[in-house]
This record gives C-alpha cells, sequence and structure tokens, in this order.
C-alpha cells in the first residue's frame, strides 16, 4: 500500500539522517517504481546532490534530478 511504501521511503531517508516532506514522499511514490532498491537509489542520490549543489531536499530538485 502505498502508506507502507511511504513508510520504507520515511525509514531509508531517517536511516542517512534526512528529514522528507509528505508532499516529498507522496511526489516520489508517484513517480518512482514501486522498489525498495529505486527508494533506496533515489533517496542517495538525492542526499548526495543536495550536499553538492548545497540545496534543500525538495520535489524541485528531485523533479530535475530524476526528469520528473
Amino acid at each position: 500500500s502505498d502508506d507502507l511504501l511511504g513508510l520504507v521511503l520515511h525509514k531509508i531517508a531517517k536511516d542517512r539522517n534526512i528529514c522528507l516532506s509528505g508532499e516529498l514522499v507522496h511526489f516520489l511514490l508517484m513517480r518512482l517504481p514501486r522498489s525498495v532498491c529505486e527508494y533506496e537509489r533515489a533517496i542517495k542520490i538525492l542526499d548526495q546532490k543536495s550536499s553538492k549543489l548545497s540545496r534543500n531536499i525538495s520535489i524541485l530538485l528531485a523533479k530535475e534530478l530524476f526528469g520528473l
């Protein structure tokens, strides 16, 4: 279910000390393949690129990075 997958995304992010907004989680759930591996990859990319670019993790950043 979407609720369970949302919890998975939050847990993956929390393990990396990242706090995701509910809007971003919903955005990712609706656009990424439904796979824990894909969620882990996406969070890793968001974390690395946000640090490199000195930007907050946001829907706009996700759109840019993943072409969504």
